[in-house]
C-alpha cells in the first residue's frame, strides 16, 4: 500500500535540492537548470492533500505514464530526487524517460522507473535505474536481485545494450541532509556473457553477484564516463545500530541463500577477514586507497592474493603468530634470476594453485580446486563487499559495533568441552562487583605513575571479561582530575586519555584455542580497545619456561613459583576436562596441586583457582566462575579450598541455577576473593603450633583467646582446660564424654593401618601396656594434627563477613532476579532482556550500570565488602536472595573427617540444643529417615490413604507406604516441616523423610513435638531451594528421657494445644503457645 506523505516533507527535499516558490506562485516550486538551457520541472502544492499535488517534468523528459507525475507513493520523492542528481550530473532530459514501459511474459507488463539513453543516434538504453524507498523496500529489491535479478534483470531481458543497472535510494536524514545509496551492476564486468543468457534464469546464474556502490553520481563522474572508483579511508561509513543489525542480517543471507550450513568455521573466516579491514585501516592515511576490497570485474586470484597478504600482516602484527605464506612480490623477485619466461609462468600457475586452490583463511566453503575456488569466491566477495565501506577500527567504543559482533558470536560460536561462554549481564555483574575505582585511587594516592589496574583473563574465550573492564577502567579513566599529580603520572594521563592505547600496558588475556584467541582480539579491536595484550597460550603454562608469555606474565625466576603481578583477575576457566594433566606441561614446577592429579583427573577448574593465587598481587581482587562442586567435593576439591582460605579472603558467593547459563547444565557459583598475603597463614600456623606447645590461649589480630573461641564454636560444652586435658594425652572425663573425642577413637579404631597394626605378630609380643602406648602415641599423633588443621582454618576464616546470593528456588524467580531469560526457539535463539531502562540497558537485581553503590542491587553489597566498609541492611527486594554470613559459620568442623566443605547455608548458627538433665543422644543412633516414595498426580488412585508431601497431606491413595502412626519430614519444598498422621496409614511421596524408630525406647508423639522443638527446617535452609541432608539431621542430639516423662511431656502439650482460641488476635495466641511448649521441655527435662 502507497505511504502516504506530509507537505511539509515535500517542502524540506525540495528546499534542499534548490528548487524555489516565488512570491506570486507561493505554492509553486521551480528550479531550472543552467546547464541544460534553463530547463525548468516544477512542483505545485497548492492542494492540501500531498497525494493530489503534482510535478510537471517538463517538455523534454519522456515518460510512458505519469504515475511518477503525482506524490500517491512515497517512493516519488526518491525518484524526483534522482532525477535533480542526474540533471546536475549533466545527463540532458530529453534522455531520460520516466516510467518506461515493457512487456514482461505474455500479457504482463512493467514499468523502470528511470532510463537513460546514450546521447546519440541510437538512443539505446545505457542505464537502468529502479527506485525504493530507504530502508525495508530498499533491501527488500536487493535481496530479489541477488535471489532470482528481480525487476532490473527482468527489464534488461527487454534491452539488452543497457550497459549499467542501478538500485537506487535517498532521504532527507536527521542532519537535514540528503544521502542516497545505491548498488550498480556493469553489465560488462559482472555478467560479461550476458548475451548468451536466454531468460531471466540463465542471466542470473551468470553473474557475479557483485554490486558497486560508486560510479555515476562520484565528484569526478561525467555523463557516460565514469569509473568505479576505489574506496579511500576518509569514505568509510561509521555503523549505527540500523547498519549493525542490516550486517548482521545480511551476513546471514549470504550464508543461506550460498548453501553455507557450516556457522561455526564461518565466523571464523568472517573473523579472519575483519582482521584484514582492521588492519587496513590501521595502516592507511585519510586519503589512502584501501586494501580491503572486492572491485567489480577483479580477478578472484588478485583480490584473494591482496586479502591473503593483509592477513598475514595482521597476525604478526597483531597475535605475533608468523603465517606460512609469501606474497606475490616475494615470489617474483625469487624467480628473477635464473628462470626464463616459460617457467616463470608455469612457476606462477603453480604457486597459484598451491596458495589459492585449496582451503585457505577465507574459506567459507570448501576449497580443493578451481571450480570450488571460484564457488567460494562468490561467498568470499559478497561479505566483502557487503563490510568494505563501513569503519570497523576505532580508538573508543562504539557499541553497535560490539553489538554487531555479539550477535556473531551468538549466532555461529560453538563451544567446545569445558567452556561455555558467560552471559554478557554476568561478565558485567562481576566486573562491576570488583572496585576499580578504589584501585586506581589508591595508586594515585601513593603516587604510582602507572595507575591503572593491571588486569587479567586468563582464560578470555570470547573476550567480554577484557572488554568489559576496559570500559569500565576507560570511564574511571576520564573522570580523574589531575591535581596533586607528578609530572610523570600527569604525563601518563594524557597519553592513557589519547586512546585505548594504555591496555597494551595493562591489559592481558590469555587463551588456550586459536579460534578464541583471534575472536577476543576482535572483540577487543570492535570494542575500541584493540591494544590489548592476547596471547594464544595456556593459561596454566609455566611463568618461567613459556616461549609465549610475555610482559608481566613472564618470569625471570625459574624458582618461583607465583607470579603476583596483576590487580584484577575476572575469568571463566573450563572446568571438567577429561584426562587434562597429559597436555599439561610443566605442572609440577608450577603447582602444589599438580601431584594430588590422576592421569584421569578432569579436575582443571582446581588448578585455576591456584593460577589466581599465583597471579595476584597481595589485596588483588578476582570474581571466578567454578562449578558449585569447588566448594564441597572431597579429594583435589578439598585441597583447592585449603589454597581459597590461605590466600584469599572470601567476599562472596553467588550461586546461579539452571536459567543463567545456556550451554550448561552444570551448577555455577561466581567466587568473589580478596588476595591475602603468604604470610599470613604461616604466621597463623606458627601460633597454632605455640599453642600445642605451651597451651596459653592467645589473641590473633584483633580477635581475643582465639583458641577458646574455637572450642566454644566448635566443642560447645568444655572448656579451655578440658581441650587441654585432650591435646596433651590425658583426656579427663569431660572430653571422654563427648561425641567428638567418640567419633575420634571409632575413627582411629577403624583404620586399616591400625587393625593391621594389631595383627602384626611384632605388636602382639608386646606387652598390653607397651600395646596401649604405641596406640596411644599414634592416637594423639593423628587427631592433633586433625585439631591443628580445623584450628589453623578456624582462625583464617574467623568472623570474615561473605555475601551469600542465590538466584532463585524457580526459574521463574531466576529470571526475575537476573532480568533475562534463553530462547531456543529459531530465529529468536539467545538472551533475551525481560525489561529495559530508557537507555535499551537490561533492568537487573545484579547491578545498576551508573551507580555501583545502589543497594537495591546485589554488587554493591560485593564492592563495599571489599572495600572493608560496614554493610547496610539488606534491601527489601533482596531479602530472598542475598544474606550476609560469617564465613567460619559455613565451613563444618565438627566431623573427623575435615575437608573444609565450605556451605551456602549458615548450619552452625542455626542447630538448636535443648539443654537436659538426661542423658542425650543422636538422632542417628535411634531414628532413621528413610525415603518416602514417588507417586505422581497422574499415579493416584481414589482411596481413603492420605499422600503427604513435605508441605503436609496433598492427596489420597488406595495403598499405603507406612502404617500409622506416622511422622513425616519433609525433604524438599517445606524442609524440615515435620508431619504427624497418627489415625490412618499413609504414603508419604519422594520430598519426604518417614521415620523409623524404637516405639519400646521412644513415644512416637513425643519425637514428633521434639523434632519441632529442633527447627529442622534451618538444616536445609539458608537461600534458594536446598534440601534436607539426614546425615546432618543425624547429628542433632535430643533428651531421652524415660517412657513415662516422655507420655508427661506429651500430656501437657497436647492439653496447650486442645485450647480453643478466642476470635482475635490469632497469630498472637499461636505464638504464645509455642512458648508454652517451649516451657513445658524446660520443666520436665
Amino acid at each position: 500500500m502507497p505511504t502516504s506523505i506530509s507537505l511539509q516533507t515535500i517542502k524540506n527535499l525540495l528546499s534542499k535540492m534548490g528548487f524555489l516558490s516565488i512570491e506570486s506562485q507561493r505554492d509553486v516550486w521551480h528550479k531550472s537548470y543552467s546547464q541544460h538551457g534553463n530547463y525548468e520541472i516544477s512542483v505545485d502544492l497548492s492542494t492540501r492533500r500531498s497525494t493530489h499535488c503534482s510535478i510537471n517534468w517538463g517538455d523534454r523528459i519522456n515518460f510512458d505514464r505519469t504515475t511518477t507525475s503525482n506524490f500517491k507513493d512515497s517512493e516519488t520523492l526518491v525518484i524526483i530526487e534522482c532525477i535533480n542528481r542526474l540533471l546536475e550530473k549533466g545527463y540532458k532530459p530529453e534522455c531520460i524517460t520516466l516510467e518506461k514501459k515493457w512487456r514482461l511474459g505474455h500479457d504482463g507488463k512493467g514499468y523502470l522507473d528511470i532510463l537513460v539513453s546514450r546521447d546519440d543516434e541510437s538512443k539505446t538504453a545505457f542505464l537502468m535505474i529502479e527506485c525504493k524507498t530507504w530502508g525495508a523496500e530498499y533491501e527488500k529489491e536487493k535481496r530479489k536481485t541477488k535471489e532470482n535479478g528481480g525487476q532490473l534483470f527482468s527489464y534488461y531481458i527487454q534491452e539488452r545494450s543497457t550497459e549499467y543497472l542501478c538500485l537506487y535510494t535517498s532521504r532527507l536524514n536527521s542532519d537535514d541532509n540528503i544521502e542516497y545509496m545505491n548498488d550498480i551492476i556493469s553489465v560488462v564486468q559482472s555478467i560479461p556473457e550476458a548475451e548468451k543468457a536466454p531468460n531471466q534464469d540463465e542471466l542470473h546464474k551468470l553473474w557475479d553477484k557483485s554490486f558497486a556502490e560508486n560510479g555515476i553520481f562520484n565528484v569526478q563522474a561525467t555523463p557516460y564516463n565514469f569509473h568505479f572508483e576505489l574506496l579511500k579511508k576518509n569514505e568509510l561509513k561509521p555503523l549505527t545500530s540500523d547498519v549493525s543489525d542490516r550486517l548482521f542480517n545480511d551476513f546471514l543471507e549470504i550464508l543461506r541463500h550460498n548453501v553455507v550450513s557450516d556457522k561455526p568455521n564461518a565466523f571464523n573466516k568472517l573473523v579472519n577477514l575483519l582482521f584484514c579491514k582492521i588492519l587496513d585501516e590501521d595502516e592507511k592515511n585519510d586519503d589512502d586507497i584501501l586494501e580491503f576490497r572486492w572491485v567489480v570485474g577483479e580477478k578472484n586470484e588478485n583480490a584473494l592474493m591482496r586479502l591473503n597478504d593483509l592477513y598475514k600482516k595482521a597476525m604478526l602484527l597483531y597475535l605475533q603468530k608468523e603465517i606460512a605464506d609469501h606474497s606475490e612480490q616475494e615470489i617474483q623477485e625469487k624467480m628473477s634470476n635464473g628462470c626464463d619466461e616459460v617457467a616463470r609462468r608455469e612457476l606462477n600457475k603453480i604457486y597459484t594453485e598451491l596458495r589459492l586452490y585449496k582451503n585457505q583463511e577465507f574459506a567459507f566453503k570448501e576449497v580443493y580446486n578451481k571450480e570450488s575456488f571460484e564457488e567460494n569466491c562468490i561467498v568470499l566477495r559478497e561479505i566483502v563487499q557487503l563490510i568494505e565501506k563501513y569503519q570497523f577500527k576505532y580508538t573508543d567504543k562504539q557499541q553497535f559495533l560490539g553489538d554487531f559482533f555479539e550477535q556473531l558470536l551468538k549466532e555461529s560460536l560453538k563451544q567446545e568441552a569445558g567452556q561455555f561462554f558467560t552471559p554478557v549481564p554476568i561478565v558485567r555483574f562481576i566486573c562491576l562487583s570488583i572496585p576499580f575505582k578504589f584501585i586506581v585511587n589508591q595508586k594515585i594516592q601513593s603516587r604510582k605513575p602507572d595507575f591503572l589496574p593491571y588486569t587479567i583473563d586468563y582464560a578470555c574465550g570470547a573476550g567480554h571479561f577484557i572488554t568489559e573492564s576496559m570500559d569500565i577502567i576507560e570511564r574511571i579513566l576520564q573522570a580523574i582530575e589531575a591535581e596533586g599529580f607528578t609530572k610523570q603520572m600527569r604525563d601518563n594521563l594524557y597519553a592513557y586519555r589519547n586512546s585505548y592505547q594504555w591496555a597494551k600496558t595493562f591489559v592481558y588475556g590469555i587463551e588456550k584455542d586459536w579460534r578464541l584467541t583471534k575472536t577476543t582480539k576482535l572483540s577487543c579491536f570492535l570494542n575500541g580497545d584493540g591494544e590489548a595484550t592476547i596471547i594464544q597460550e595456556d593459561g596454566l603454562d609455566n611463568f618461567y619456561t613459556s616461549k609465549k608469555y610475555s610482559g608481566k606474565l613472564k618470569s625471570t625466576n625459574p624458582e618461583a613459583e607465583d607470579n603476583q603481578q596483576f590487580d584484577v583477575l575476572t575469568a571463566n576457566p573450563p572446568y571438567s576436562v577429561s584426562a587434562f594433566k597429559r597436555t599439561l606441561f610443566n605442572g609440577e614446577q608450577s603447582f602444589e596441586l599438580y601431584k594430588r592429579l590422576t592421569d584421569q583427573s578432569s579436575e582443571i577448574e582446581c588448578l585455576f583457582v591456584e593460577r589466581a593465587k599465583q597471579l595476584l598481587k597481595d589485596e588483588g581482587y578476582t570474581g571466578i566462575i567454578l562449578p558449585s562442586s569447588i566448594l564441597n567435593n572431597p579429594g583435589i576439591h578439598s585441597y583447592t579450598r585449603e589454597i581459597i582460605l590461605k590466600y584469599f579472603y572470601v567476599k562472596a558467593i553467588v550461586e546461579f541455577g539452571g536459567a543463567t547459563f545456556m550451554a550448561t547444565g552444570t551448577k555455577t557459583i561466581v567466587l568473589f576473593l580478596q588476595r591475602r598475603p603468604n604470610t599470613d597463614w604461616e604466621r597463623i600456623n606458627g601460633i597454632v603450633t605455640k599453642f600445642f606447645r605451651d597451651f596459653q590461649d592467645k589473641n590473633v589480630d584483633n580477635y581475643e583467646n582465639v583458641f577458646n573461641t574455637y572450642i566454644e564454636f566448635v566443642w560447645r560444652t568444655i572448656t579451655l582446660d578440658n581441650y587441654v586435658s585432650f591435646i596433651s594425652g590425658e583426656p579427663n572425663d569431660a572430653i571422654k564424654e563427648h561425641e567428638i573425642y567418640m567419633d575420634y577413637r571409632q575413627w582411629f579404631d577403624n583404620l586399616t593401618e591400625i587393625k593391621k597394626l594389631k595383627d602384626k605378630k611384632s605388636f602382639k609380643a608386646l606387652s598390653e601396656d607397651e600395646q596401649n602406648s604405641r596406640l596411644h602415641y599414634l592416637f594423639y599423633e593423628k587427631v592433633n594434627l586433625i585439631e591443628r588443621d580445623k584450628i589453623l582454618f578456624f582462625i583464617l576464616a574467623y568472623e570474615q563477613s561473605v555475601i551469600l546470593v542465590k538466584s532463585g528456588d524457580t526459574e521463574i524467580e531466576e529470571k526475575e532476579f537476573l532480568g533475562y531469560g534463553f530462547s531456543n526457539r529459531r530465529p529468536y535463539e539467545g538472551l533475551h532482556p525481560l525489561q529495559v531502562d530508557a537507555q535499551g540497558r537490561l533492568i537487573t537485581k545484579l547491578f545498576n550500570e551508573d551507580d555501583v553503590f545502589d543497594f537495591t542491587r546485589v554488587n554493591s553489597y560485593i564492592i563495599t565488602n571489599f572495600l572493608g566498609d560496614e554493610l547496610p541492611e539488606v534491601a527489601d527486594d533482596l531479602k530472598d536472595n542475598l544474606q550476609v554470613c560469617k564465613l567460619h559459620n559455613l565451613i563444618s568442623f565438627e566431623g573427623v573427617n575435615f575437608e573444609k566443605k565450605i556451605s551456602t547455608t549458615r548450619r552452625q548458627l542455626m542447630i538448636v540444643e535443648i539443654p537436659t538433665k538426661y542423658p542425650s543422644r543422636r538422632l542417628g543412633d535411634m531414628i532413621s529417615f528413610e525415603y518416602g516414595k514417588a507417586l505422581p498426580k497422574r499415579n493416584r488412585r481414589p482411596g481413603e490413604y492420605p499422600v503427604v508431601g513435605s508441605s503436609g497431606i496433598v492427596g489420597n491413595h488406595n495403598e499405603y507406604l507406612v502404617e500409622a502412626p506416622a511422622i513425616i519430614v519433609g525433604r524438599k519444598g517445606s524442609v524440615g516441616k515435620v508431619t504427624l498422621i497418627d489415625d490412618k496409614h499413609c504414603f508419604p511421596i519422594d520430598t519426604t523423610f518417614y521415620l523409623k524408630f524404637n516405639p519400646e525406647e521412644l513415644e512416637y508423639k513425643y519425637v514428633y513435638y521434639i523434632l519441632k522443638q529442633l527447627k529442622l527446617e534451618n538444616l536445609g535452609g539458608g537461600l534458594g531451594p536446598g534440601g534436607l541432608n539426614r546425615n546432618d539431621a543425624y547429628k542433632l542430639k535430643i533428651p531421652v528421657p524415660p517412657k513415662s516423662v516422655q507420655e508427661q511431656i506429651v500430656a501437657e502439650i497436647e492439653s496447650i494445644e486442645n485450647r480453643d482460641l478466642s476470635s482475635t488476635e490469632i497469630e498472637v495466641q499461636l505464638s504464645a503457645r509455642e512458648v508454652e511448649k517451649t516451657e513445658v521441655f524446660t520443666k520436665y527435662l
